[in-house]
Order: structure tokens, then sequence, then C-alpha cells
């Protein structure tokens, strides 16, 4: 359900807000690579280990027979994604 506008407003958006610079692909002049800033990478660096913990917190639920059976189901919608 993405197409190129959805990129590009996405890319236009994020490249406004400061968290990507658009760049030029050296070996093919078609090919404009997005490039995250300081300012993304700094914004990932805060925000991935809360979304980790909180990843845990939900997990913790869980006993090891379910979480394998999670991990099983995630694996066959996976796969069936792959075929798109």
């Amino acid at each position: 359900m993405v197409t190129r506008a959805n990129i590009t407003g996405l890319i236009d958006r994020l490249e406004k807000d400061g968290l990507v610079i658009r760049e030029a692909d050296v070996s093919d002049r078609r090919v404009i690579r997005a490039r995250l800033t300081r300012q993304a990478q700094n914004k990932l660096d805060a925000v991935l280990p809360l979304h980790g913990a909180f990843t845990g917190m939900a997990l913790e639920s869980l006993d090891l027979p379910e979480k394998e059976q999670l991990l099983a189901l995630l694996q066959k919608l996976q796969a069936g994604l792959k075929k798109w």
C-alpha cells in the first residue's frame, strides 16, 4: 500500500524536520538516498531502549510454550508476507 508519492511525502516531511538528508547515489544518478541525520540518530538512540524494555515487559506475561508458539506464528506470518 506504499506508493512512490507516499514515500516522497514522508521523506519531504522528515527532511523538513531535519531528520533526513537526501543524497545522490554516486554510481546511479537516478537514485536518491535518504540518510538519517545526527538528530534522527539521537532520537532513535533515546527511543529504542524504551521500545525494547516495553516489548520485554509485554512478553513477560507469556510462559515459554506461549513464547515458542508466538514465535512460530510470527515466522509463519513473515513467510506468508514474503509471497507478496
